[in-house]
């Protein structure tokens, strides 16, 4: 029995990883702080009513959130963000990137570039990993982090 599911969270791990490398060929996360100095994620939550915002989980208290996409509203180009919930308050944004930034996580800030140097958004989290997919010059789908395999 305990073979059995080794060998399924084996090949779970390798589809997931062939599909992670497949999906994230044409974007690339950089810094923000090497693209672009004046921008942190203090500027971003000061000016959040400028950005569709979107967080996710693994949904265990002990995870706490794992990230925040920022879709800036003023450009042509969008983040599907299959999965996320969408904030829609400055209090919870707050709340959000408090607790973030108080578990351990180090987050990150990363804009996300798409296949022809587009910025498409920006990523705030503690690892520099989307999976992504491009439809067009013009919208990017973002999925949902896996959740954490549970052990026996």
């Amino acid at each position: 029995m305990k073979i059995t599911i080794t060998i399924y969270r084996f090949a779970l791990a390798i589809a997931l990883l062939l599909f992670t490398m497949g999906c994230v060929s044409d974007v690339n996360l950089v810094r923000s702080d090497e693209a672009n100095d004046k921008l942190n994620i203090s500027t971003l939550e000061k000016n959040w009513e400028a950005y569709t915002i979107y967080y996710t989980h693994t949904g265990g208290a002990r995870y706490g959130n794992v990230a925040l996409l920022f879709d800036p509203k003023d450009d042509d180009r969008t983040l599907v963000a299959s999965r996320w919930t969408r904030i829609e308050d400055k209090k919870t944004l707050s709340s959000i990137i408090g607790n973030m930034d108080h578990r351990g996580y180090r987050p990150g800030l990363y804009n996300i570039v798409g296949p022809n140097g587009n910025d498409f958004g920006y990523l705030y989290a503690a690892k520099q990993w989307l999976i992504t997919k491009v439809e067009s010059d013009t919208t990017m789908h973002v999925y949902d982090f896996p959740s954490r395999p549970s052990g026996p």
